[in-house]
């Protein structure tokens, strides 16, 4: 048995190519060590404190937990609060701390503290780690938490009967890839560099986005006219626009992942499927369930299922400059209490619209789609970013692509 063992070992070292080894967790340099996290960090993960939040201010420390960032260590500032006290700094960040989401959904979310960050106590729900900075770089540090490999691993450290959850002693025993910290740090200034890459597309969609809900607000009044246009608009009813009916029952067994013609339900498209029920272009409105009153816009041949609302219009409406009219209606606040929300054809007639001439609603749609249309090239952008930076971590944080 120990000769077989042996053996194996030995094969798997020669499957490393040269200058590689194989470790425990993957193929890595041969100049790469294999640690615990507990060996990188400058004292044991501490837990945060439990404090009453306040509204923020500049004078009282910012107080982080889980909620305040989301998967990609981004923060939320909209949403952070304040503590009224000044704890000792054993319940703080410094620059260059981690914190760990220990419970949860969440389990394992990590926010890096940086230079630009607040001042944070952090709460209860979180583990503090301290990295030792002759040992490691902290961003490289970061960089490991947001790869499969992790991910990976606190979903089969933190399976618990009830919700998962982690805690610090099992962080300490986390295996990590150190390589020699010139390395560490010629690796995160690459990675951040592709992050200020995502960071700046995702700041111009904001921005587009913003100029899109102005527009918005504008066009669909008639209090800003676009150049060339000063036809009266008429208050009419949906119910004058449009005629209304509910798509067609379907079962999941006749959806798929790939078929002849898009399966759009409540809250969008489902799938594909082999036959269509409508052609052309419809506006869809979520008939049932949470989401009722979810405006979709259909093209083409399509099927539309019972859970849809589908908007026929008449010689009196364009159905694009439609779409965005009622995507500025909280049409899910006209559903009918049951056993779950449902939106009726009945109430949706009765809804008023301003209505400008056929021609300025065709160029207002115009308009607000080369808008959408903008924003969804800037989101393929940040997408591309995004794979881009992943692919980088899968080549950096495995020594496959050596900076130094």
């Amino acid at each position: 048995m120990v000769a077989a063992a042996v053996q194996e070992r030995r094969a798997t070292e020669d499957d490393a190519p040269k200058g590689f080894k194989q470790t425990e967790i993957g193929v890595l340099p041969e100049d790469w060590k294999v640690v615990a996290l507990g060996e990188t960090l400058a004292e044991a993960p501490r837990y945060g404190v439990n404090l009453a939040g306040v509204a923020r201010s500049g004078s009282l420390p910012t107080y982080l937990r889980i909620t305040d960032f989301n998967d990609d260590g981004v923060l939320n500032e909209q949403g952070l609060v304040s503590v009224d006290c000044h704890p000792a700094e054993q319940n703080s960040l410094l620059n260059g701390d981690l914190v760990v989401a220990r419970t949860g959904a969440s389990t394992g979310r990590t926010f890096h503290k940086t230079y630009s960050s607040p001042n944070f106590v952090f709460a209860g729900f979180l583990i503090r780690l301290r990295p030792d900075h002759k040992r490691i770089d902290s961003a490289y540090l970061e960089a490991v938490t947001r790869t499969a490999y992790y991910r990976k691993w606190v979903k089969e450290n933190s399976q618990r009967s009830g919700q998962p959850g982690i805690n610090g002693r099992q962080l300490a025993t986390l295996p990590i890839p150190l390589p020699p910290l010139p390395e560490q740090e010629a690796i995160s200034g690459a990675l951040s560099d592709a992050d200020r890459a995502v960071r700046a597309v995702e700041r111009l969609i904001e921005k587009k986005r913003a100029v899109k809900q102005a527009a918005l607000h504008a066009l669909l009044t008639p209090t800003t006219r676009l150049p060339g246009f000063d036809g009266d608009w008429e208050t009419k009813t949906l119910g004058e626009l449009v005629s209304i009916k509910a798509g067609e029952g379907i079962t999941s067994l006749s959806i798929s992942e790939a078929g002849s013609f898009k399966c759009y339900g409540g809250n969008g498209l489902r799938g594909y499927t082999e036959r269509w029920t409508h052609e052309g272009v419809h506006v869809l409105i979520g008939r049932v369930g949470a989401l009722c009153g979810n405006i979709n816009l259909a093209d083409g041949q399509f099927f539309a299922s019972e859970h849809a609302l589908v908007l026929s219009h008449n010689a009196l409406a364009n159905p694009v400059w439609l779409s965005y009219v009622l995507s500025q209606y909280e049409l899910g606040r006209m559903s009918e209490a049951s056993a779950q929300p449902v939106l009726t054809a009945g109430k949706l007639k009765q809804v008023e619209i301003s209505v400008p001439p056929l021609t300025e609603q065709r160029a207002i749609a115009a308009i607000l789609s080369d808008m959408d249309a903008e924003i969804a090239a800037l989101e393929a952008r940040r997408d591309k970013l995004k794979a881009v930076k992943q692919g980088m971590m899968q080549s950096l944080l495995t020594g496959k692509v050596r900076l130094v």
